[in-house]
């Protein structure tokens, strides 16, 4: 029984392991933002797990928000993406977005004028 909303997993290009003590989630689209899951032991439930996906700031390569290789995942965040900003300084040059973002007090966040920051949740 997976209980009400909950389905039992294959092993396929997302998931591994699944019969398993370790679930394995491959290249999940950032749209699986709040997918949950939870485990069956011995007949019973656990409780549940909610996915997310947080991008922290590296500014490896410059200061542009739009260039993926300053981010730890080397993605541009996306609207279901937690964006973490420990240290240096952003520049926004587009339509950024974020599901929500944390800008430690040392760090400087400047958005050009004409584009902003959209923070979804």
């Amino acid at each position: 029984n997976t209980g009400i909303g909950f389905v039992n997993l294959i092993n396929n290009a997302n998931y591994a392991g699944v019969n398993t003590v370790i679930l394995q989630i491959n290249n999940a689209p950032s749209s699986w933002t709040g997918y949950q899951y939870r485990c069956v032991v011995d007949g019973s439930n656990t409780s549940a797990f909610t996915l997310g996906f947080t991008d922290y700031w590296n500014g490896s390569v410059n200061n542009a928000w739009e260039n993926a290789a300053n981010w730890s995942c080397n993605t541009i965040p996306d609207a279901n993406t937690d964006v973490i900003i420990n240290s240096g300084t952003v520049v926004v040059n587009s339509a950024a977005l974020c599901r929500s973002i944390k800008v430690n007090p040392s760090s400087t966040v400047t958005v050009n004028t004409g584009f902003k920051i959209s923070v979804t949740h």
